[in-house]
Formats: structure tokens, sequence, C-alpha cells
């Protein structure tokens, strides 16, 4: 079964149930993550029409999160621009980052970004959220992030660069129950040809609307009176 893409453009990475081909003994025992060619390429892997490759799977389906969208979350919040004049090559991958993948690009001086993805969670109660970006590694110095939020957009630049595989804040904001918010990322940038990275996005809940409202009035007076002092 076939799970993902190797650095190698047209080599695929599959569990094969009866080993690996490329392992002299065919089958055996070595079926985790071999790699297999396209048909019609060849990376220095046994190609695929020599390989029994469509082999159905039973599994459980993971449980989806609301409001934490990963990068391989496409049914469910995450979006990756690849319509022209983007194509899939313009993207990469790697087996590394949170649950093991991300996707990165390479910055350009473009004002408009051609490479992007967007993160939309679904809200389920309206507040204040952190909201926080997983980064494994990457060369960006000014990964410009732009949260959409109750209140509209803020943008905000992160050194991806000075980020090894942790989360970083990109502050908190306020968001309405439901899938109106959302985080984009793109390629243009004020630094040229740097790998930019799209991994994870999370939202984590920290309080109410009301309940930040009534701490600020704490300190304000309920009534203000205006007398002559002269």
């Amino acid at each position: 079964v076939a799970h993902g893409t190797a650095t190698q453009s047209h080599t695929l990475i599959f569990n094969d149930p009866y080993g690996d081909k490329n392992i002299p003994g065919y089958p055996n025992y070595f079926g985790k993550n071999a790699k297999y060619d396209w048909p019609g390429y060849n990376n220095g892997y046994k190609n695929l029409n020599t390989v029994y490759w469509s082999v159905s799977t039973n599994y459980t389906k993971p449980e989806t999160s609301d409001t934490l969208i990963d990068d391989l979350d496409f049914a469910n919040g995450f979006y990756m621009n690849n319509k022209a004049p983007v194509t899939m090559n313009s993207w990469k991958d790697m087996n590394q980052g949170y649950n093991g993948h991300f996707w990165y690009s390479l910055t350009t001086l473009k004002p408009m970004d051609s490479c992007y993805a967007t993160w939309t969670p679904n809200i389920p109660q309206t507040g204040y959220y952190e909201v926080s970006a997983y980064i494994a590694y990457s060369q960006a110095e000014a990964a410009k992030y732009k949260i959409y939020s109750l209140k509209g957009l803020d943008t905000l630049v992160i050194n991806q660069k000075e980020i090894k595989d942790a989360w970083v804040s990109l502050g908190k904001y306020q968001f309405e129950k439901g899938n109106s918010g959302y985080v984009h990322l793109g390629d243009a940038s004020s630094i040229v040809v740097e790998a930019i990275v799209f991994d994870a996005v999370k939202w984590s809940y920290v309080d109410s609307i009301e309940t930040a409202i009534d701490e600020q009035d704490i300190s304000n007076p309920k009534e203000f009176r205006l007398e002559q002092n002269y």
C-alpha cells in the first residue's frame, strides 16, 4: 500500500506485504517503507510495473480534530494550492514533522503568494484561542502567517529557521463558533529561495469573550462625575 513519496521525483514509498523487491530473496520481511519507481522512471529502485502494488487494506479511520489541522487533513480543513500556474512539482514533502509529514516550497520575491496553504478549524465555541504552528525545521527566516479571526486580519512574521521540532505561538485571537476563521501561509517573502515549511496548526481555547470583557471592566470606573472646580 502506497503511503508517501520519496525525496526523488516519481519514487513512491510502500508498505509491501510481501517484502522489499529491491532486496534479494523476495518475498522477505523488509516490506515496510519499501521504495519503488513509477512506471517509466528509474531512480535505482524496482519499477511498479514489476510489483503488485494495488493491495487492499482495512483500517480504523482515526478520529479527526476540529481545532488541530494537520497538513494531510485535506478533508478536515487543510487546503494546499496547486492551481495553475502552480503544479504539484512546485511542492515538496518530507516524512518528518508533526505526525511524520510536512510540505515545503521555496520562497519568492513576488508580491502575491503562488504556493500557499490554509488551515480552517471548526471552532466549537466563540472565544479567545491561542493559535500555534508546528515547525520541524526550516530555512525560512520571514514566514508570513496571516490570521483571519473575528476582528479581521492580523499578519505575523515568524523566523521558522529558529524553531526545531516545536510548536510556536502565533498569538491569541477572538474566533467565532464555526469555520469562518483560518490561517494562511504562502511563499511570498522578503527573502528569496528559502525552504518554507507547512505543517500542523492548532487552536487552543483560552477564555470566553464575555469573561475577558468582565475582567477588563474591573479596572474601569462604572460611573463618571464632572464637577466644577473653580
